[in-house]
């Protein structure tokens, strides 16, 4: 069903069966966190513009590490490097949280610009991505619901190899009061 997303914010029903067996009725999201759940877009933009504030990229971890078992999404194998990130994203002027993400990159298939960037400074991965000019492909691999958060995880394809797996976990309550 996630696949759907593909070409398309709308998918023709409103309950959507999570991986954990529980379903989620995409009707009762508030209308902005469908957006952000389904997008292909790059997510700290689409919030600067529809908060209307700066959003800090705040990294809270970094490290590079080697797989402790086989990703699919990344297509490697246990003992391969990886880089592990770990950013918050909140409001400039307001400092509400917005979104936690993890993100696990694959230096092997990104250019080394691009992972020199990464490793060095405290922006998103779609900014380092649009302004390096590299053609991206994002596919949404799946969409969660833990408490009263919802996350999605997705992964970004670089010359059809893909380079990064992404989870963004957006807390619900603030999605509500917008």
């Amino acid at each position: 069903m996630i696949d759907r997303f593909s070409s398309s914010g709308y998918v023709g029903f409103d309950v959507l069966q999570l991986a954990s067996g529980e379903s989620l009725n995409l009707r009762q999201l508030p209308a902005f966190l469908r957006v952000l759940l389904t997008t292909d877009g790059t997510v700290t933009k689409i919030l600067e513009s529809y908060f209307w504030e700066p959003v800090n990229v705040n990294r809270l971890a970094q490290r590079r590490l080697l797989l402790d078992c086989k990703s699919n999404n990344l297509n490697l194998n246990a003992g391969d490097e990886v880089i592990e990130r770990r950013v918050s994203l909140s409001g400039g002027k307001s400092t509400r949280l917005y979104a936690l993400a993890r993100s696990l990159l694959n230096p092997e298939a990104l250019p080394a610009n691009v992972v020199k960037e990464l490793e060095g400074e405290q922006v998103g991965i779609g900014e380092v991505l649009r302004e390096s000019g590299l053609e991206t492909y994002r596919e949404l691999l799946s969409i969660s619901q833990d408490g009263t958060n919802i996350s999605r995880t997705y992964r970004i394809l670089l010359a059809g190899k893909p380079c990064m797996e992404i989870c963004e976990n957006f807390p619900l309550e603030i999605y509500k009061q917008n």
